[in-house]
């Protein structure tokens, strides 16, 4: 498990808030007469103090957000100027940076989602500068997909990366197309070779570094020492949990390696997170501490990420420990990766609105649904007889459990509540027993196929996952607009089925060719007909 692949169900990720700043607004100064220091030496004078040492241009930092998400934080550095964009958390809160110099511009990483991509092109474009070279930091998709967007520009990586992104590259698209549909890119770029080294560009001078063995196998470092600037890619994650896919000793040990190089002016920019200073070293090496002290003592799953939870409350994006527990502890795998779906059913009010019921239904997600532990994703659909469908994936029963208990203390439950008919509402709890590619959601679905039922007398449970396993694996997967399908249970054996499709087409399309699958007999022997529901939900944004 020296590295590790990504997988699918962490990029279905939660939806949760985007960062707050890490660094005061402070717009750059215009050099106006009321700003000129009256003590400053004259140019004559300057001349005489040449062998002086010069004094230090003064930092300014400015923060803003853009209407896809992408949160800005730009550093003026006098002559060079480092314009950092940040994702929101649902997407990893990758960090993608823009080099400006007197005549050019670096561009370092280029997003997951191809949205986010083209506007961090479009905003590089604003500049009014050409590109002259795109770094990637390494092949992990989440720091390559974008470069569709950078396509007519000079693209380069270290030589093991570029081997990399050209050996995985077509095979990410294909399985993250599969996930969010048009949000991925269609192409990628192969990478031209960079070597390690130091090299100048428009004046600028860049210090080119090879990590090995840190989050990624090989990783890009560079430095502008002439500004005390280090791009350190994913070795170093900021404010947020850390994605294990790597072993903490050797990547301690690249963090303590950069941490020596710093001064206590260095401006760190992490692959995932907002800027900050030398101190992000010392809070990695940290977080990596304390994962490989649970490594060797947590004997759960669940304990090993409490123990990182408890130890770091603050950091957000907590599903992000949630990549190596798989691979820590196979036997709990199902219970970890899987999880519970909590499932509410419920009619409208007679007077209710979607345009009222959407913006409250918003609150509750972000301001209590996604801040509880264990929360996963949350997803709302609605019926075509106006019943409500709310889905929330949590690590655990407990986790949902305690959610429950403490919702009447949510911020704008009452203009949530308004919307319902309190007394059609139904709430259930659903072990996750199999889910494509282990998650429960899918961003591009249109609708959401439900089936719920009950099980024959003393029909064989075991059998009746593996024939569901079939008839996804054997006709469901195959039919044009399928995204994923997800099978869980209640304690007292009612069963779900879940479907997402791109559209209600293709929905109807799969029922009305259902009965022809291949398995159908065998499929349909354990369910009791009696029991059965089948209700098609359009997903709402």
């Amino acid at each position: 498990m020296k590295h590790l692949k990504f997988p699918i169900f962490l990029l279905s990720i939660l939806s949760l808030l985007l960062f707050a700043a890490c660094a005061p607004t402070t717009p750059a100064a215009e050099p106006t007469e009321a700003n000129v220091d009256p003590t400053a030496v004259p140019e004559e004078a300057a001349e005489d103090t040449s062998t002086e040492a010069e004094a230090p241009v003064e930092r300014t930092v400015e923060t803003m957000t853009r209407d896809s998400g992408l949160q800005l934080t730009i550093y003026n550095l006098g002559d060079v100027t480092v314009h950092v964009a940040t994702a929101p958390e649902q997407v990893f809160a990758n960090s993608t940076y823009i080099i400006e110099s007197a005549n050019n511009l670096v561009v370092i990483d280029t997003q997951f989602l191809l949205p986010n991509a083209m506007d961090f092109r479009a905003y590089a474009d604003s500049l009014g500068k050409p590109i002259e070279r795109v770094l990637i930091t390494h092949e992990h998709p989440d720091h390559f997909l974008g470069s569709e967007a950078f396509a007519d520009v000079p693209v380069f990586a270290l030589e093991q990366t570029a081997a990399l992104i050209a050996e995985v590259g077509q095979a990410e698209i294909d399985e993250k197309q599969a996930q969010f549909g048009d949000a991925i890119a269609s192409m990628f770029v192969t990478p031209e070779v960079l070597e390690p080294g130091t090299i100048e560009i428009d004046g600028v001078t860049y210090d080119f570094s090879l990590v090995k063995d840190a989050e990624a196998e090989f990783q890009l470092v560079t430095k502008l020492p002439d500004y005390d600037v280090a791009f350190v890619g994913d070795i170093v994650y900021s404010g947020v949990h850390l994605i294990m896919a790597g072993m903490p000793p050797t990547w301690i040990q690249a963090l303590e390696d950069l941490k020596a190089d710093s001064t206590d002016q260095t401006i760190v920019l992490p692959g995932h997170g907002l800027p900050g200073d030398a101190s992000l070293y010392d809070e990695n090496i940290a977080w990596l501490s304390k994962a490989g002290e649970l490594m060797g003592t947590a004997t759960t799953a669940d304990e090993f990420k409490g123990g990182l939870m408890e130890a770091f409350p603050d950091l957000g994006m907590d599903a992000a420990i949630d990549f190596v527990l798989p691979f820590l502890f196979p036997e709990n795998e199902g219970d970890t990766s899987m999880g519970l779906i909590e499932v509410i059913t419920v009619d409208m009010a007679e007077d209710a609105t979607m345009d009222v019921f959407l913006p409250a239904n918003q609150v509750i997600e972000d301001e209590y649904a996604s801040q509880q532990p264990g929360y996963r994703a949350r997803e709302t659909a609605v019926s075509d007889a106006g019943q409500i469908r709310l889905v929330v994936h949590w690590d655990s029963k407990a986790d949902s459990d305690a959610s429950i208990a403490g919702f009447g203390e949510a911020n704008g439950l009452d203009a949530f509540m308004s919307n319902f008919n309190g007394d059609t509402m139904v709430i259930k709890q659903y072990e996750v027993v199999s889910a494509s590619d282990g998650q429960t959601t899918y961003s591009n679905a249109g609708v959401a196929e439900v089936i719920t039922v009950n099980l024959q007398d003393g029909a064989d449970v075991e059998g009746w996952i593996a024939a569901n396993d079939a008839m996804r694996e054997d006709h469901i997967i195959k039919q044009p607009g399928y995204l994923g399908r997800t099978l869980g249970v209640t304690e007292d054996g009612e069963w779900i089925i879940v479907v997402h499709w791109e559209s209600a087409a293709d929905a109807e399309a799969s029922i009305a060719k259902f009965m022809e699958a291949p398995g159908i007999e065998t499929f349909m022997s354990f369910p009791n007909m009696e029991t059965m529901t089948n209700t098609v939900y359009n997903i709402q944004p």
